[in-house]
């Protein structure tokens, strides 16, 4: 349930921390809806929208997560999308933006 808040709040939960969006990526994958790049200091992020892994991507409703791959051997983090722009998403998301350490 891919809202364009999703994309705004997670775009500027990034540039707070240092990183500067670069460029949308159409899906290369069933499972995505598109790739976005960041870059800070003279690094790169790339984020995955991830679809519903049974039915893949059939629209913006069926984005569930944003997933930064594994970088340098390091796990996947995963940021799951709310339903509401509230208090827990905004937690969430500020606690998945602070994790994203790369380079």
């Amino acid at each position: 349930m891919l809202k364009p808040w999703h994309e705004e709040d997670i775009r500027s939960a990034l540039e707070v921390r240092g990183w500067t969006f670069n460029e949308r990526l159409a899906s290369d994958s069933y499972e995505l809806s598109h790739a976005e790049l960041y870059a800070r200091a003279g690094m790169k992020l790339r984020l995955n929208y991830v679809a519903d892994l049974g039915t893949g991507y059939t629209g913006p409703d069926s984005v569930e997560s944003v997933l930064a791959p594994d970088q340098e051997g390091r796990e996947p983090i995963e940021l799951w999308l709310a339903r509401r722009r509230d208090g827990r998403w905004r937690a969430a998301l500020a606690t998945w933006a602070d994790a994203l350490k790369t380079g």
